[in-house]
């Protein structure tokens, strides 16, 4: 059974990030924002723009944004209290709310507060409900930041029943990539030679391209909103068919780099700003560097990394330290936004423990390996049930006297009073801020057929995806 407990500490007022033309003030700390960002995008709408500027500020701060996966739409404590768990504790949601391409498809949302939403919605009232939900955070302060557990097209090829068009198109609001779960036909199937089949050439391109086009949908949906998209995750593991395991540096490469000129130039999307965001496997920034897309395809950097297990006196954080070292440095080099693109407490399938958690500051202790670095937030994965794992703390009870919940609450309560920490309430208004995106004039490309790694056996026709060249 949980331990619940009454929260002894008392959630304090904290004071918001100040947003100037030219600069932000950050616990009392003025740092001065970039007047010209160089973009992936470089039609990117002005809040793109005002995102990156604000973000590289930040991390130049001792402040860290706390960011929380799909933090307004499941929660493990009492759904009559509010839509957040964070919103619970500390009455603010997180800074950086965190949302999946799986909520778009129906496979994370609805039904993350008691099936708000009806089950039997098309998948164009899908994506509407899922950009509502975004846009009514950012109303809060957040920033949306957009993970992509997508399935493995072979096998949802084999399943759905609609065909390619004439063209080799396929309508995403009829495909529906509502599946019965990751296990079944997602991520973590990793069978099928999936990245050689869905590049341009593949069988399966036309699916990926639908798939697309629901992210697209989404990002229009969004407006001028701008969106954090981290396509193709953890890529240095081998847990996901577009692992290391499953398909070498250049194809994973051109797989991205597709992703990016696809919703960019084909979909006309520009409210984007693209993350890469590998596991915590890199040794040194040169390990980093190996299957990183390039700077004309990536505006911000981070890895993601998990404290297994913890125990007093473990190694996690000293080796969390290293990590910031590596990939701040590469961050810096290349000119990127730096993050903590996720972590958290994990002790197997329960994650936070119900009870006996050996480092209930966790959170303190995360936050000041942080601030020192550039990063400008970290994201923890999402709270989905009492029984199906929670990275947050949760409210059971509350009254204006007194809240009860998880054993960890005065100590997530003590986090959000820490001055370096912010929350949706302390981000400020952006849309001060005065920036302009440089034009992108580098020649770039790509070969986008055949894939890396495929075997020739008879004569074909190279084909290649080439940028900011003339004609002739």
């Amino acid at each position: 059974e949980p331990v619940i407990v009454e929260a002894t500490q008392k959630v304090k007022t904290q004071t918001a990030i100040k947003v100037n033309a030219n600069s932000i003030v950050s616990n009392g700390k003025q740092v001065n924002t970039s007047k010209e960002v160089k973009l992936v995008d470089d039609k990117a709408v002005d809040s793109v723009a005002q995102l990156y500027a604000y973000l590289e500020a930040v991390g130049k701060s001792d402040s860290v944004l706390y960011g929380h996966q799909n933090d307004t739409h499941h929660k493990a404590g009492n759904k009559k209290l509010s839509n957040s768990d964070t919103k619970d504790v500390t009455g603010s949601i997180s800074a950086v709310v965190g949302i999946d391409t799986l909520s778009l498809a129906g496979n994370e949302f609805p039904g993350g507060l008691e099936n708000q939403y009806p089950t039997n919605m098309t998948s164009q009232q899908r994506i509407e409900a899922c950009a509502k939900m975004n846009k009514e955070a950012v109303a809060e302060g957040a920033i949306i930041t957009v993970s992509a557990h997508m399935p493995n097209f072979t096998i949802i090829a084999d399943r759905i029943a609609n065909k390619p068009g004439k063209d080799g198109t396929l309508d995403w609001t009829k495909a529906d990539f509502l599946s019965e779960g990751n296990n079944v036909d997602g991520s973590w199937v990793t069978s099928g030679d999936v990245v050689q089949k869905i590049m341009p050439g593949g069988k399966l391109n036309y699916l990926f391209n639908a798939y697309l086009d629901m992210i697209a949908a989404y990002a229009e949906e969004m407006g001028d909103t701008p969106i954090l998209l981290r396509p193709f995750h953890e890529n240095t593991g081998s847990w996901f068919w577009w692992g290391a395991a499953f398909c070498d540096e250049d194809a994973y490469k051109n797989l991205y780099k597709y992703t990016v000129d696809y919703l960019r130039d084909t979909k006309q999307i520009h409210n984007i700003l693209y993350v890469y965001g590998p596991g915590s496997e890199a040794e040194s920034v040169a390990d980093y560097a190996k299957r990183y897309p390039g700077d004309d395809y990536v505006d911000m950097v981070g890895f993601d990394m998990y404290h297994q297990y913890p125990a007093e006196g473990d190694s996690f954080i000293a080796n969390f330290k290293k990590q910031l070292i590596v990939v701040e440095q590469f961050a810096q080099q290349h000119n990127k936004l730096f993050a903590v693109t996720e972590t958290g407490i994990s002790n197997g399938n329960e994650v936070l423990l119900k009870g006996g958690n050996e480092r209930k500051d966790w959170y303190n202790e995360v936050l000041e390996a942080i601030a020192p670095s550039s990063a400008s937030y970290f994201l923890l994965w999402a709270n989905f049930g009492t029984n199906s794992g929670y990275y947050t703390p949760y409210v059971t009870e509350k009254t204006e006297a007194s809240m009860k919940g998880h054993e960890m609450l005065d100590n997530f309560i003590d986090f959000y009073n820490n001055s370096k920490s912010v929350f949706a309430a302390q981000v400020g208004d952006l849309n001060k801020l005065s920036v302009k995106v440089k034009d992108n004039t580098n020649v770039t490309g790509y070969i986008t057929y055949p894939t890396s790694g495929s075997r020739i056996l008879d004569t074909i026709t190279i084909k290649a995806s080439v940028n900011n060249v003339i004609d002739t």
